[in-house]
């Protein structure tokens, strides 16, 4: 078995060799294809990071078939619930002229907080039991986070809060993908964060992203000074 860990650390998931995969960094989506003599399957999962107000997995599911110009009637969608975890799932099919041929979809959304991963198994094989049972074994395996992963943009902010609230005598620019520049009030420079480094082990441990930066934050910073002058030195926590 393959393994796939989102690289925003999303969610992960277990699949055979006999799924193709393609991660799309754009959309942060993950397109798994199986061929065979059934035909060409593919399963797409989407996560989406929700901010305000939630929206249900039911719903989610109808917009994103309806997205697709796929019918599901409201009573086809069957909700479970997993320790924390909420799922909807539905079967439709895209209409055509030739209702014979008209395309098959299989549909779920799992959702854990303000987290959802919208997920489409989709192609000419996906009513064939084989392609149904390899696309079962796959969702199967997935695995959303305990702990939900700031977003690259949720991170950065953070930074910058982190700055206002700890060294308010400094200001916090953003000036790149991954660096925060630090300047006095008259804008003359102090440091350069660089922060991919900090953003991976923020993803690889989100239980303990505050203790992170906090620790980053007082190794990086200069020294602080006290009204009289004095060096003040900054120190990682626990130290």
């Amino acid at each position: 078995m393959l393994t796939f860990d989102h690289p925003l650390g999303l969610f992960r998931l277990e699949h055979s060799p006999e799924w193709d995969a393609e991660y799309d960094a754009a959309a942060g989506s993950l397109t798994l294809r199986r061929g065979g003599p059934e035909g060409m399957t593919a399963l797409n999962l989407l996560p989406l990071a929700i901010t305000g107000a939630t929206t249900a997995p039911g719903e989610l599911l109808l917009q994103h078939a309806k997205r697709l110009g796929v019918w599901v009637p409201l009573e086809g969608v069957q909700p479970e619930f997993r320790e924390r975890l909420e799922v909807a799932r539905a079967e439709g099919r895209r209409p055509t002229l030739d209702e014979s041929v008209a395309a098959s979809f299989r549909f779920w959304v799992f959702t854990r907080d303000a987290l959802s991963v919208v997920i489409t198994q989709l192609g000419p094989g996906t009513d064939a039991p084989a392609a149904r049972e390899a696309a079962d074994a796959v969702l199967g395996s997935l695995r959303l986070p305990e702990v939900i992963p700031p977003t690259p943009a949720e991170f950065l902010t953070e930074v910058l809060k982190a700055l206002r609230r700890d060294c308010p005598q400094w200001v916090g620019t953003i000036i790149g993908e991954w660096e925060v520049e630090v300047t006095d009030p008259d804008g003359a420079p102090i440091v350069t964060l660089p922060l991919s480094e900090l953003y991976a082990e923020t993803l690889r441990d989100p239980a303990n992203a505050d203790v992170l930066l906090k620790g980053y934050l007082a190794r990086t910073l200069p020294a602080k000074e006290d009204e009289g002058g004095e060096s003040l030195e900054t120190t990682a926590p626990g130290r």
